[in-house]
């Protein structure tokens, strides 16, 4: 499916469903934005992973913008700012409160950048396979136990 946000035409697909008839009564189930990794990757690189959450959550995973199925907008728009910006607007879009987002290796770095900047938005965070960025360590020297 597709949606515009910012300006471009987002695709996100979804797993699981939001609300789940459990006897004779409907429970709300948490909702997982999931951000695939990449530069140039797509989201079905998460779906072997995290399709069985579909029992428990509404999964939903996105391509963010210059990737997979999405439009790639201006070149001046691939920032960290600007996809967590895109990540806020289409929860809005599509009145998500308090996601689960789930972020793979570039898209934790978003995620990330989503929730310092929107923390209010953000229900948990999950970071999965983020590379750090030498320039973001402290200048002393990091400790080699894990």
């Amino acid at each position: 499916m597709f949606i515009k946000v910012n300006g471009v035409e987002l695709y996100f697909d979804v797993e699981g469903v939001g609300l789940a008839v459990e006897g004779p009564t409907t429970v709300e189930r948490p909702t997982v934005v999931a951000i695939h990794g990449g530069p140039a990757l797509d989201h079905t690189t998460l779906k072997p992973w995290l399709s069985p959450l579909a029992n428990v959550a509404q999964v939903i995973y996105l391509d963010h913008r210059a990737n997979g199925r999405s439009e790639h907008g201006p070149r001046s728009t691939w920032n960290l700012d600007q996809w967590g910006d895109d990540v806020r607007d289409f929860c809005a879009a599509l009145d998500i409160e308090h996601p689960v987002v789930l972020g793979h290796s570039f898209g934790g770095r978003i995620a990330t950048c989503l929730a310092a900047g929107h923390p209010d938005l953000v229900g948990s965070l999950i970071l999965t396979g983020v590379p750090l960025v030498r320039s973001a360590l402290p200048s002393a020297r990091p400790s080699r136990r894990y």
